[in-house]
């Protein structure tokens, strides 16, 4: 009965319920196309700003998004704002082939959002404008190379990393993200097809053969001060359009939960003991 009692304590307190997001640096990138970059005009425009309307799947107050210029072999930056505006330490490499548009490229569909002649309005089109910014600019690999991502100097206990992805203005070119043992495959999703739905899709699958169309991917429960994470052009160019690393932690209420339960586990084993 001991083993029993033990083995529900600790199923409640690292149940995978138990957790939420606290800290939140997120990174998006920008290209300086001449006047024409989506990307660049939503910079410029007061009411683009991620931090004022929230962005990203882990859209959280303050925000504070670090905003990067590419250059064509990459990125990198030191001392990331978290959400709040405070340094987290954080530094990040991107090495890539090219440097180019994910979602835009001049399109109909940039100007539909950002001049707001397209169908969405009111918070959906505000939402829709944040978004398409974070997935604008990639970072990107041709046809068989690989675009590589290092973050250092992490002081998070616990963590998960957001990769946010694209590929030019087409839809179901294939790519592979991997973070050491876990790799997810997914297929592109071209802007005309983010402006009809304007949300973000995980990939979830772990077998090449059910790759589909996604625009993020998500490692959770991660631990360390340093990660790299690769991603392959499987077929088409791709690449990565900006991340975010989100801190994990317990809610309050598991320490008392834990507590009360490993108390609940000590009594019963004392009972048990008394009457044999």
């Amino acid at each position: 009965m001991k083993k029993t009692y033990l083995a529900i304590g600790a199923s409640l307190l690292f149940g995978p319920s138990l957790s939420f997001s606290a800290t939140v640096v997120s990174v998006d990138f920008y290209l300086n196309g001449g006047g024409w970059d989506f990307h660049e005009r939503a910079t410029n425009s007061a009411n683009w700003n991620l931090d004022q309307v929230g962005a990203g799947v882990e859209s959280v107050a303050g925000g504070n998004w670090n905003t990067f210029q590419t250059t064509a072999t990459g990125a990198t930056g030191t001392n990331l704002l978290d959400n709040m505006g405070a340094s987290s330490g954080i530094g990040f490499s991107i090495v890539s082939d090219f440097h180019w548009y994910s979602k835009s490229n001049g399109s109909q569909i940039d100007k539909a959002l950002f001049d707001g002649t397209g169908s969405l309005t009111g918070d959906s089109l505000n939402q829709a404008r944040s978004n398409l910014r974070i997935l604008t600019t990639q970072l990107g690999a041709n046809t068989g190379g690989s675009v590589t991502l290092s973050l250092s100097d992490i002081s998070y206990a616990a963590y998960d990393i957001i990769v946010y992805v694209g590929g030019d203005d087409a839809n179901g070119r294939k790519g592979a993200m991997a973070l050491g043992s876990s790799t997810f495959y997914y297929l592109t999703q071209a802007g005309s097809a983010f402006q009809a739905a304007p949300d973000f899709i995980q990939a979830t699958a772990t077998d090449e053969a059910d790759a589909a169309t996604a625009n993020y991917i998500r490692f959770s429960g991660l631990s360390g001060d340093s990660q790299t994470l690769t991603l392959d052009a499987l077929t088409g160019n791709l690449g990565i359009t900006g991340f975010q690393v989100v801190e994990v932690i317990p809610e309050p209420s598991t320490y008392a939960l834990a507590g009360g339960v490993f108390a609940l586990g000590v009594t019963l084993v004392i009972r048990r003991r008394r009457k044999n």
